[in-house]
């Protein structure tokens, strides 16, 4: 912001400005949560014992099927997403907003009690 063409006011209230200030507190690094969990942890329900799972799932969806070289690829395999297949079509879309519906949800929840 200081110029060469700063006046000596600006030079002045620049260098009181930067004299003035301090440097940010550091924030504590951040840890991951015990890998072991039990009823006594907080936050949990439920009684034994479980471990977390810190794994990362795999980026890019599904990889394409290894097909022999006479058969024609299908378009739909090359095109669009990370993994250049599409994660899901209209129609899985479709059955899956239908069989986590609320309503679904709570039928299945009073089958199982």
């Amino acid at each position: 912001m200081l110029s060469e063409m700063a006046t000596k006011a600006e030079r002045f209230n620049s260098a009181r400005q930067i004299e003035n200030s301090s440097p940010k507190p550091k924030k504590p690094k951040a840890r991951k949560p015990a890998p072991d969990v039990n009823a006594a942890t907080p936050g949990v329900t439920g009684t034994g014992k479980a471990r977390r799972n810190f794994k990362q799932r795999p980026k890019g969806g599904a990889a394409l099927e290894v097909s022999s070289e006479s058969s024609k690829a299908s378009r739909k395999s090359t095109r669009s997403s990370a993994g250049h297949i599409k994660q899901a079509t209209q129609l899985t879309r479709r059955q899956k907003r239908a069989t986590h519906s609320p309503k679904e949800r709570a039928t299945r929840a009073a089958a199982r009690a």
